[in-house]
């Protein structure tokens, strides 16, 4: 038995395959946290997912990578329907860059 696991992966059975679904986390910059502020004046979706990041960063200092990701996908969008030079891409540019 497994008490208390953090990251990795666990099988057990002649059938049973491990997944690995451990969360992978970033630390907070001060580009980041500017990144996410940005976001604000977005709507919908955007603007909810990147408050949700900015209380994760409040709580912990740091963001899931995974979380990272979808601001990237919504705000890619917002940038592309109306241009690269607005606030979704700016902060695109700037998340990307802190995933690669």
């Amino acid at each position: 038995a497994i008490g208390r696991m953090t990251g990795g992966a666990a099988a057990s059975g002649p059938d049973a395959r491990a997944t690995d679904r451990s969360e992978q986390f970033i630390e907070a910059t001060p580009q980041l946290v500017d990144a996410l502020r940005l976001l604000r004046g977005e709507s919908g979706e955007l603007r909810a997912e990147a408050a949700e990041a900015e209380r994760e960063i409040q709580a912990t200092g740091r963001v899931t990578q995974s979380r990272l990701r979808k601001l990237v996908g919504l705000a890619g969008r917002a940038a592309g329907s109306v241009g690269g030079q607005t606030a979704a891409g700016v902060a695109t540019e700037v998340i990307t860059g802190m995933l690669t």
